[in-house]
């Protein structure tokens, strides 16, 4: 973290920073009434540990919305020391580790079939004619359906073409 000049009191500076990182700057819930060009919120001053009521100009307003939007290409922090994204893997085992902790389970995801079942109410491995299981024998990608049905329809065709019984010509 960088701060442009030396703060006292760095705690103070980063419960500062904790309650701007993960919310926007103003709650829908804390504007109270807009009246023609003056806007009310409520905020909560950590100061006086009082709930505050300001009233602000539209201009002032925005201004304090646009001061609240990061410059172009400035790297936004979620998650810092442990829990970085780049040191989770390694040193997240390690704190469990020392605080003796064992660490979750991670939950199997749900597969496609269950989802399907879940949302459309539909079984993907049902067939819609016989409403005998499906079985999967494998993926062809890039085709349309189209081509891939007219293609086993000739096979079909094909196969039973071969399978027709010989008529003795000569009977």
């Amino acid at each position: 973290m960088h701060f442009a000049k030396k703060t006292r009191g760095a705690w103070r500076s980063v419960k500062y920073l904790g309650r701007y990182l993960k919310r926007p700057p103003v709650a829908a819930s804390q504007l109270r009434h807009y009246r023609g060009g003056s806007v009310v919120h409520q905020y909560y001053d950590h100061n006086s540990q009082q709930h505050k009521r300001q009233k602000l100009s539209q201009e002032e307003m925005l201004w304090r919305y646009v001061s609240h939007i990061p410059s172009r290409h400035f790297k936004m922090v979620r998650y810092y020391g442990f829990l970085a994204n780049r040191k989770r893997g390694t040193l997240l085992p390690k704190v469990y580790e020392a605080l003796e902790m064992t660490p979750r389970e991670k939950p199997q995801k749900p597969g496609f079939a269950v989802l399907m079942k879940a949302f459309l109410g539909t079984d993907p491995y049902q067939c819609i004619l016989c409403k005998g299981r499906l079985r999967f024998a494998g993926a062809v990608a890039g085709e349309h359906a189209t081509k891939l049905l007219s293609d086993r329809l000739h096979r079909m065709a094909k196969k039973r073409w071969l399978q027709a019984p010989v008529l003795d010509k000569y009977a």
